[in-house]
């Protein structure tokens, strides 16, 4: 479902581990971490929770997203996607795509 959201340049909402809120998340990458774990990376949006953490580049360990839904809400700000970075270097699920 990440990989389609990135796809189709859609924002999600999804719940990460004990949130009691959904947190608006665009997705730029999904991609193996250098401690194997599977990750995604993008631009957070808003988290209801921590109003501080909105308007920043985030990372979410997929396994640890309790809820997950792609939106009606296309993408907002430019998400920067370097496939160079040190973060990508065990490998990328589906990336961005440059336009």
């Amino acid at each position: 479902m990440l990989c389609d959201a990135i796809t189709k340049g859609m924002l999600v909402s999804l719940r990460y581990e004990d949130d009691f809120d959904d947190r608006l998340f665009e997705p730029a990458a999904v991609y193996f971490s250098t401690q194997h774990k599977v990750l995604v990376s993008g631009f957070q949006v808003a988290n209801p929770e921590k109003l501080m953490d909105a308007n920043e580049p985030h990372n979410f360990e997929v396994g640890k997203i309790t809820k997950l839904e792609i939106t009606a809400m296309d993408r907002v700000a430019p998400v920067t996607f370097d496939r160079n970075d040190k973060k990508y270097c065990n490998g990328i699920i589906c990336p961005l795509e440059p336009n």
